[in-house]
């Protein structure tokens, strides 16, 4: 009986359709001329996930898989994101294809990916017996992501997933505190909607550091900060949930602000930098409310368009330093200090505490360790 592939029948329940088919089974020894059964056990329906970037860098070819020198421009892939579970399996085979792709002459390069993140899993607690689980339908603890953005829109459901842990550990899903990320997102819509016209009259005015005041130069400091922050946990870090953090504390100091029609123009062009830099910051995390906080700043052309902000460094200096006092090894107490301050200032205004010198009553001091900008040690017996 011939082969044929077009009568397979592919409706078969169960096992290989191939093993049912006679035409295929049945066929010769190709060594010894005798009637033999053909091996039906077929490559596995996901191989091609593991050449499959090959095929992304031209998908249109229609001759070949790919092309060599398409391939070796634009290849290796700089950054795979994957699950744990890719890290056994599908890194593994990847590899292999490519390996003896490279031996056959076929690409120039030896490894697939540059650099691998591997992220953890969410998790929920079944209602079926209260362990927490990977989601599955299975263990009754699957959350629709539909129902949750029809009820608070898919900003809050973007910033709430990224925001709930370190994205390389498994993390808990907790309904409730999804309300947590709507209601932060709410705070910056009203604060820009409630102030537009004074960032509206502040749209020309330049932050000028020389004019500033006490609050709005703390404002301004925690500003870039917050820029140097965030642009280091987001450039190849992926610390999305510390970067949303830092804008959490960004809006708390914007709120601090007191500022209206009547303030001087050096708080409110700081007041307008800071708001306007906290949209572009928030933008990757909720692009559409940025989006409309962006028109509604005055700008004609996409937040996504706009300049990435940059932390200036003197904009970041400090006029005073806290330093922790340590006694033994033990933290006795903090003092504000000059940030240009030199080790034998900053020694003397540290024994002269009052908390230092209650824990040094009876005692001989041995040895004093300034580290610069951040503590005192004190070494007394």
């Amino acid at each position: 009986m011939l082969f044929r592939s077009d009568d397979v029948d592919f409706k078969i329940d169960k096992g290989n359709p191939l093993a049912a088919h006679a035409g295929f089974v049945a066929t010769t020894c190709p060594k010894c001329g005798r009637p033999a059964r053909r091996e039906t056990d077929t490559l596995a329906q996901w191989l091609c996930s593991c050449w499959y970037y090959l095929r992304y860098v031209n998908p249109r070819m229609d001759d070949q898989p790919f092309e060599k020198g398409d391939a070796d421009h634009w290849l290796p892939v700089d950054q795979y994101i994957g699950g744990v579970e890719h890290a056994v399996l599908h890194l593994l085979y990847s590899r292999f294809i490519l390996k003896v792709l490279h031996d056959a002459g076929c690409v120039s390069f030896r490894e697939p990916f540059a650099a691998l993140f591997t992220q953890g899993m969410i998790c929920k607690r079944s209602e079926k017996d209260g362990q927490l689980y990977k989601m599955s339908k299975s263990k009754g603890n699957v959350v629709s992501p539909d129902e949750l953005i029809r009820e608070y829109g898919a900003d809050t459901l973007r910033l709430y997933t990224l925001f709930i842990g370190p994205p390389e550990k498994d993390a808990e899903w907790n309904d409730t505190a999804v309300e947590g990320s709507f209601r932060f997102l709410n705070r910056i819509w009203r604060r820009v909607y409630e102030t537009r016209d004074v960032l509206a009259a502040s749209a020309g005015l330049a932050a000028d550091l020389a004019a500033m005041e006490a609050p709005e130069r703390d404002l301004y400091r925690k500003l870039h900060e917050s820029i140097a922050k965030i642009t280091r946990d987001l450039e190849g870090a992926f610390h999305f949930n510390t970067a949303i953090a830092a804008i959490m504390e960004l809006m708390n100091a914007i709120e601090a602000l007191d500022v209206d029609a009547a303030s001087t123009p050096a708080r409110r062009a700081v007041y307008r930098e800071a708001v306007e830099s906290m949209v572009v910051l928030l933008s990757p995390f909720a692009p559409h409310i940025a989006e409309e906080l962006w028109r509604e700043l005055g700008h004609t052309d996409s937040v996504m368009r706009a300049k990435w902000p940059e932390a200036s460094g003197a904009a970041m200096q400090r006029d005073q330093v806290e330093m922790a006092l340590q006694v033994n090894g033990k933290v006795r107490g903090r003092i504000m200090v000059s940030a240009g301050a030199d080790a034998k200032t900053v020694e003397a205004e540290a024994l002269g505490d009052p908390n230092v010198a209650k824990w040094l009553e009876g005692k001989t001091v041995k040895k004093v360790v300034v580290v610069p900008g951040r503590l005192v040690n004190i070494a007394a017996v």
